[in-house]
């Protein structure tokens, strides 16, 4: 079998503050177990770490890889500063199943030398959507179906049977002034028929679709169907309920 997938690190230095990991190691908080990433795209991972002595990104599922990606590199650079982060650029991939790239979930690891400091385990390459708005973005499935509990039932048991391969994640109802690296905190939400916090990567299941955004995971099953069932999907809940439209 072959080795693990090795990309070289691309370094920048963004004053993250590390907060979890191995010695203030972690890929940031965008990220997480059971995402989803793009497919056909470049894909750029980041975080906090201290890179400047080289560090190494593999790609796996089990112990082989794909020839085409054990393959592939990218340049690298340190940083410098006392706050140190590091960003991975890696190559457009193909959907999880489709061509080269295997079907089940893959391991991304951040090694420092021989040492693994930071790890996503169960991701796919897929296609993900960022469903983002006011309140009609926020009503949840739960909500949206308050008087049918037919269709309650129909819609918990189809997040079961489909949460291998369709992932959700819901950020909270926050707003900054300035782009971001990292995720900031749970903040509550406004309506009391919405996502009221965060949600990180997860496989869609029973329990997180009640809260979960209507629109978005009626989406999410439109385009799983529609493609066959044969590329995972990722949605990404994004709402602040009665913000403006306009660019100030």
């Amino acid at each position: 079998a072959l080795g693990p997938i090795v990309l070289q690190v691309l370094l920048s230095a963004t004053g993250t503050t590390a907060k979890s990991g191995s010695a203030g190691y972690s890929f940031a908080n965008t990220f997480g177990d059971s995402m989803v990433l793009q497919r056909n795209a470049p894909l750029s991972l980041w975080g906090p770490g201290d890179c400047s002595a080289g560090c190494t990104i593999a790609l796996q599922q089990g112990p082989s890889c794909t020839a085409r990606l054990c393959n592939a590199s990218v340049s690298a650079t340190s940083g410098g500063g006392s706050s140190q982060s590091f960003q991975a650029t890696l190559p457009p991939m193909p959907a999880s199943g489709a061509e080269w790239v295997p079907a089940g979930p893959m391991t991304i690891s951040l090694f420092s030398g021989s040492n693994v400091v930071a790890t996503l385990s169960d991701v796919l390459v897929g296609d993900v959507v960022l469903v983002s708005g006011q309140s009609n973005v926020g009503i949840s499935v739960n909500y949206s179906n308050q008087f049918n509990w037919t269709a309650q039932l129909e819609n918990q048991e189809e997040a079961d049977r489909v949460g291998p391969r369709l992932r959700l994640m819901a950020v909270g109802q926050g707003t900054q002034p300035t782009e971001q690296t990292e995720l900031t905190h749970e903040t509550p939400c406004k309506l009391p028929s919405a996502q009221c916090g965060c949600l990180r990567w997860a496989r869609a299941n029973h329990s997180n679709i009640v809260g979960y955004s209507a629109l978005g995971w009626y989406l999410g099953r439109a385009l799983y169907a529609a493609q066959h069932e044969a590329v995972p999907i990722g949605i990404i809940q994004s709402d602040v309920p009665g913000t403006p439209i306009q660019v100030r």
